[in-house]
C-alpha cells in the first residue's frame, strides 16, 4: 500500500507528504516537477486539506536525495511511481483527484489517461518549454553528462536548500532527455483524457510559455477552463498570486 511502501510524513523535506482530512471526501494525489521536492506543493496541499481533501504529495523516484540516486531514476520509474500511488490511494478513497506541477502534470496527465478520475489539475504543464534544445538531449546525453547552470531556486531556505544541494545550479543532461520522452509521451496520451480539467498558467512563467494552450486546446478534448494568473513565476502553486490559485482549485473541484 501507499502508506506503507514509501515512507511518508508531514514534514516538508526529504519524504512524500501526507495530509488526512475528510474520510468522506475525495483524495488529492499532488505530483511535483522535475528535480522538485513534496515541498513545492506543500502550500497549497495544506489549503485543500483545511477544505476538507486527503492530500497525498509522493516523492518521484532520484528527487531530493542525491545526484546519484537522480542519474540512477528514469522516467519510466517516475510513471510507475505516480501509477502505484493512485492504486493504492484509490483501494482507500472512493474519488481520487490528480493534479500536478510542471513535469509533474505531463505525470498527471498521462495518470487521468489511464485511471479516468473525475478531475485533473494541471499546474504549468511542461508540454511545450521555452528551452527549446530539449530534443536533442537523447542524442548529446552520450557526449555529455551534465552541465552547469545559472537557474536560482525558487525557495531559500537552508532545509530546501540542503535537500536540492545536488540539483541546484547543475543540469543533467540524461534526465533531460528522460524528461522528453515523458514529455512525448504525455503528448499522445492526452487525446485519451477524459477528465473535468483546469489549466493554471502564468503571462510571467519563465519555463512553460503560454503557447502552451495551443497543444491543450488542440489535443485535449475534455472539458477545460483556464486560469490565467499575471504576476506568478514558473512555481504558480506557491508564488505571489497562490492565494487565487488556491481558491480557484476549491471551488473548481467542489463545483
Amino acid at each position: 500500500m501507499f502508506l506503507d511502501n514509501y515512507p511518508c510524513t508531514t514534514s516538508q523535506f526529504g519524504h512524500s507528504i501526507i495530509y488526512k482530512g475528510l474520510a468522506s471526501a475525495p483524495a488529492i494525489l499532488l505530483i511535483h516537477g522535475y528535480s522538485g521536492i513534496p515541498h513545492s506543493l506543500s502550500w497549497l496541499g495544506k489549503q485543500l486539506n483545511e477544505a476538507g481533501y486527503t492530500v497525498y504529495i509522493p516523492r518521484l523516484p532520484g528527487h531530493g536525495t542525491n545526484a546519484k540516486d537522480f542519474t540512477s531514476s528514469t522516467w519510466k520509474d517516475w510513471v510507475r511511481r505516480v501509477c502505484d500511488a493512485y492504486i493504492d490511494i484509490a483501494a482507500i478513497h472512493e474519488h481520487v483527484f490528480v493534479a500536478g506541477h510542471s513535469m509533474g502534470g505531463l505525470l498527471a496527465s498521462i495518470l487521468a489517461a489511464r485511471f479516468n478520475p473525475e478531475k485533473l489539475i494541471l499546474f504549468a504543464p511542461a508540454f511545450e518549454i521555452t528551452a527549446k534544445r530539449v530534443w536533442l538531449t537523447p542524442f548529446v546525453k552520450f557526449f555529455v553528462k551534465k552541465m552547469s547552470n545559472t537557474n536560482k531556486p525558487f525557495y531559500t531556505s537552508p532545509e530546501y536548500l540542503k535537500a536540492q544541494s545536488d540539483y541546484i545550479g547543475v543540469t543533467y543532461i540524461d534526465k533531460i532527455a528522460d524528461f522528453y520522452k515523458l514529455k512525448k509521451l504525455a503528448h499522445k496520451n492526452l487525446e485519451y483524457v477524459k477528465a473535468e480539467t483546469l489549466i493554471v498558467l502564468s503571462h510571467k512563467d519563465q519555463t512553460v510559455p503560454l503557447e502552451v494552450q495551443d497543444i491543450l486546446n488542440s489535443k485535449l478534448k475534455s472539458p477545460k477552463e483556464y486560469l490565467l494568473l499575471q504576476e506568478s513565476s514558473h512555481t504558480v502553486t506557491d508564488d505571489i498570486e497562490r492565494e487565487q490559485v488556491a481558491k480557484k482549485v476549491i471551488a473548481f473541484l467542489k463545483g
